[in-house]
């Protein structure tokens, strides 16, 4: 481990690291600290409210730039295209979220199926500055994080989580329990996006058809591969939500959106660091010509021993954390979190090897694993909510072919990166991340066994 360290501790990527980690760390404190308080002041019903509108709007944005925000990562620095390029996706996005704002409203009123209980025009605001502004905090960190901008990016953890938190628990306080914690939240991003946008180019939209027509066709590829995989992608991460509000209820969907912002806490501090800088590093590494096979191997393998102590920390005791610090109410939480907590891991890998379909130029790879996934997801749920009735079933059945499809995703990657004759790449791959998932597995089983002992003695 010292060895590992002495490696990779004069370099400058380890110096980015460490600043968007540190970075990450104190916004997951502040999220650690908050989310009990938040939780006991919202509840679960306003959590799952809350969840089931970011899922609309999260999945709106996987189409509202034309999947053209990757391109930011490979357009030249220097370039007047560049800022046409930013001008031009800024633009697409704000339309594309007035029109959908307009047309989830409008289907709202007509069908009398709208249950989340806010008033209207509150409704219509918040989707869509939350549309817009999730979007322009996707384009800015893209464009920083291409011009390796990472005392900037580092500091907006602390200031989205803190702004959000802060904001969120005085309005609570005060008693605006229907709106407070959406108005935070919101707060939170506005806040942020500003924070980053005095980094960026002043004009941000544009109403020049010649800029569209050039973009676009320079760009092309990125919306005939790149879009229809965001669009798979991010529909695949939000059936859980659709699911589990239509058969279980908004409340359940509280319980499991504060789960799963706790099991994204790994792939977002750790992950999304090493993923920020290997996105960077492996682009550059790329437009010279030459294989990122040995480079993406070896960001495998700094992670997973990084994180291998964390995670089994994290695995064995985050649904002790959830028990101790919430009421009792929210036990079905801590149920959920002993199950998907494995996922943790393999979202890890994931966020840590951001963008290496882009890279690879293998878009459709990635969409036919989501595929897989959204196929994986509707069986899991559907056997959980209509034949069992039970969404601890659909939970344990998604977690399962999760981790199977990641695996068999990377090896296929490490396929078409292998240059060495002797094909060692994918195989060190397994052996590396299935020993740490075999270490985790049983040192977290262990561990949960002896507290739950502990527990019981008290």
């Amino acid at each position: 481990m010292r060895k590992l360290f002495d490696q990779i501790k004069s370099s400058k990527r380890f110096t980015n690291i460490v600043k968007i980690v540190s970075g990450k760390l104190g916004g997951q404190l502040i999220n650690i600290l908050s989310i009990p308080i938040l939780a006991r002041i919202y509840g679960a019903e306003i959590l799952g409210i809350w969840a089931f509108l970011n899922a609309i709007c999260l999945f709106i944005n996987s189409f509202s730039d034309l999947g053209l925000i990757q391109s930011i990562m490979i357009e030249k620095e220097d370039d007047h295209q560049a800022e046409n390029l930013y001008e031009v996706i800024s633009t697409i996005s704000f339309i594309v979220s007035i029109i959908s704002t307009l047309a989830i409203c409008l289907f709202y009123f007509f069908t009398n199926t709208y249950e989340a209980g806010l008033n209207f025009i509150f409704l219509f605001i918040y989707l869509f500055l939350s549309m817009f502004f999730l979007k322009q905090t996707q384009i800015c960190y893209s464009w920083l994080n291409k011009r390796g901008n990472y005392n900037v990016l580092m500091k907006n953890p602390m200031i989205s989580n803190f702004s959000f938190a802060f904001t969120s628990i005085i309005f609570g306080l005060f008693g605006f329990i229907e709106y407070g914690y959406f108005i935070g939240w919101l707060i939170g991003k506005i806040i942020t996006v500003l924070h980053m946008k005095r980094y960026m180019p002043q004009r941000f939209l544009t109403l020049e058809f010649k800029k569209f027509q050039v973009v676009i066709a320079r760009h092309l590829d990125f919306i005939k591969y790149q879009l229809p995989s965001n669009i798979l992608i991010q529909f695949k991460s939000q059936i859980p939500v659709f699911f589990i509000t239509s058969f279980f209820g908004v409340e359940m969907l509280g319980f499991y959106t504060i789960t799963f912002i706790i099991i994204k806490m790994p792939s977002s501090l750790l992950g999304s660091a090493f993923g920020r800088v290997f996105y960077q590093e492996a682009s550059d590494i790329a437009a010279k010509g030459k294989s990122i096979g040995e480079y993406a191997l070896k960001n495998i393998k700094e992670i997973t021993r990084l994180a291998l102590i964390p995670m089994i920390i994290f695995i064995s005791l985050g649904g002790h954390f959830l028990s101790l610090f919430l009421e009792t109410e929210w036990q079905m939480a801590s149920e959920m979190f002993a199950i998907i907590s494995f996922q943790a891991y393999y979202r890890l890998l994931s966020a840590s090897s951001q963008g290496i379909t882009v890279i690879m130029k293998k878009q459709y790879y990635r969409m036919l694993i989501v595929i897989a996934q959204i196929s994986l997801s509707c069986i899991a749920f559907l056997i959980g909510s209509v034949f069992l009735n039970d969404i601890l079933a659909a939970l344990i059945i998604t977690t399962v072919g999760e981790i199977l499809i990641n695996v068999l995703f990377f090896s296929k990657m490490f396929d078409v990166m292998e240059t060495n004759p002797r094909k060692y790449l994918k195989r060190k791959y397994l052996n590396t991340v299935l020993l740490n998932f075999f270490l985790i597995l049983c040192c977290s089983f262990i561990i949960r066994y002896l507290f739950s002992i502990l527990i019981t003695l008290k």
